[in-house]
Order: C-alpha cells, then sequence, then structure tokens
C-alpha cells in the first residue's frame, strides 16, 4: 500500500547538511502525478511526486541538485 500525501496537510523536510533545522511545507492541492505546496521561504510551487521502494511518496520541494532535500509523505509536521 502506498503513503500518500493529503491535501490541507502539514509535511516536514530536513536539509543534507543541518539536520537539525526543518522546513515545514502544506499540501494544497494534489493530482495523480503533482502536488501543489506552500512554504514560507518559496510561497506556492508544484512538484512531481515519486514513489520509493517501499511505496511512499516524495518530493524534491527546492529543486533537484546534489544535496537537495527530500520530503517524504510519512513526515507529518506536528
Amino acid at each position: 500500500m502506498t503513503t500518500k500525501f493529503e491535501t490541507n496537510t502539514k509535511y516536514f523536510y530536513r536539509f543534507v547538511c543541518d539536520s537539525n533545522s526543518y522546513v515545514e511545507i502544506k499540501v494544497l492541492k494534489r493530482t495523480a502525478k503533482t502536488v501543489t505546496i506552500e512554504d514560507k521561504y518559496d510561497g506556492v510551487s508544484r512538484r512531481k511526486i515519486s514513489v520509493d521502494d517501499e511505496g511512499v511518496e516524495f518530493i524534491s520541494p527546492t529543486g533537484t541538485y546534489s544535496m537537495s532535500p527530500i520530503c517524504r509523505a510519512t513526515r507529518r509536521a506536528a
């Protein structure tokens, strides 16, 4: 069973270089292949959904580059 992003739900991600800092995002909309997210730094943006080997959806909220953070659907913000 796939763990999916849900609309109007907050998630968080951490950075590779500083795992103590994290950023919260909110999923505003979703389709089968994309999510529209909002965070306090980049505003509103749309990202492609990928699924890992364990069936968990994930996105690259800041874009794709060598040390880009990954946000997984299992990381809900409190």
